[in-house]
């Protein structure tokens, strides 16, 4: 792909408007002509006590004055940079949905701003959570298999 996927914001489910929590699940940078980066962002909505939790929504952000605002609050609410922007998928933050229209076409938005206090408690909570219940490999570090740990048929 030369650049963003414009058309997946249309496609981007109505849900209620409102403060959501969101895992970054994609990051894709481009260039522009004039050195600057497009971000085009997915984002699924989760650990939310509403409707709307697995919910995937794209978002593009553009570096265009009114637009490095929210680049700024995307890199600042997922604690990343432009250098290690994709260390970041996986990660949640605080995100606000409303809806939006473009030629008779209704879609949710994404938007980023900065993380209150309460949003980034609730972050660390989740990904502590989320961290703790990762599953263990079924095959040891070191690569060798015992034959106490090959489970019966």
């Amino acid at each position: 792909m030369n650049g963003p996927d414009y058309a997946a914001l249309f496609c981007n489910k109505l849900i209620e408007p409102g403060e959501y929590l969101a895992k970054l699940v994609c990051v894709q940078q481009f260039a522009t002509t004039k050195g600057k980066t497009i971000y085009q962002v997915e984002v699924v909505l989760d650990y939310n006590e509403k409707p709307g939790n697995g919910t995937r929504l794209s978002a593009i952000l553009q570096p265009t004055t009114k637009g490095q605002r929210f680049i700024d609050a995307f890199l600042v609410s997922y604690r990343t940079t432009a250098q290690t922007v994709q260390q970041a998928v996986g990660r949640f933050a605080g995100v606000y949905i409303y809806q939006s229209e473009y030629k008779g076409t209704h879609f949710a938005v994404v938007k980023f701003h900065q993380q209150p206090f309460l949003a980034q408690e609730k972050v660390a909570v989740v990904e502590a959570e989320v961290s703790e219940n990762r599953v263990k490999p079924s095959t040891p570090a070191t690569g060798i298999i015992e034959w106490n740990d090959i489970p019966s048929a």
